[in-house]
């Protein structure tokens, strides 16, 4: 004697199933690649590392040749400029602009320029849209009373990486 599935209870087994395999699947649909060198690197500049595996992701997806349409570099996508002035500042040394090719180096200027941003603003959404937009725009946004909620923020773009950061933070630290 054989026994029908219906629907609903079809449906509670995939979701019992997708419950249970969730943190194998969404390891591998968030993976923490160069996790050795994140953590490091992330740790010594004193900011979560599951926070910076978040905005890699985000802004290279892990590809540390990833370059962007506006110049920025690497892994954690700095602007060379950014890059000079925050070497000088944590005495990192850094001479090329192709130094942030290099996982290693992106990760720790990174982290460090992230950690100086979560100082400045005291605020994780505002330092976010600082990293994205730069310290200029998210000063004047803040004068203007704009800066408080992501969904105002005049860039697209802007908007897009500071969700995309939190959401992709969120996943990270239900799954590690």
């Amino acid at each position: 004697m054989t026994k029908k599935i219906n629907g609903f209870t079809a449906f509670l087994i995939i979701l019992i199933m997708g419950i249970l395999l969730f943190p194998f699947w969404g390891k591998v649909l968030y993976p923490i690649k160069y996790r050795e060198n994140i953590y490091d690197a992330a740790t010594f500049a004193g900011v979560d590392p599951l926070l910076v595996a978040a905005v890699v992701k985000a802004e290279s997806n892990f590809n540390p040749k990833a370059v962007s349409a506006k110049g920025a570099l690497g892994l954690m996508q700095i602007m060379p400029k950014t890059a000079f002035w925050l070497a000088k500042e944590i005495n990192e040394p850094f001479s090329r602009s192709e130094e942030l090719f290099n996982p290693e180096k992106n990760l720790i200027l990174g982290s460090y320029y992230l950690k100086y941003l979560i100082d400045r603003y005291d605020n994780l959404e505002l330092a976010l849209g600082a990293y994205n937009a730069g310290i200029a725009n998210v000063d004047i946004w803040r004068e203007k009373n704009i800066a408080s909620n992501p969904n105002l923020y005049p860039f697209k773009e802007t908007k897009a990486f500071v969700k995309k950061v939190l959401w992709n933070y969120k996943m990270y630290r239900f799954l590690y």
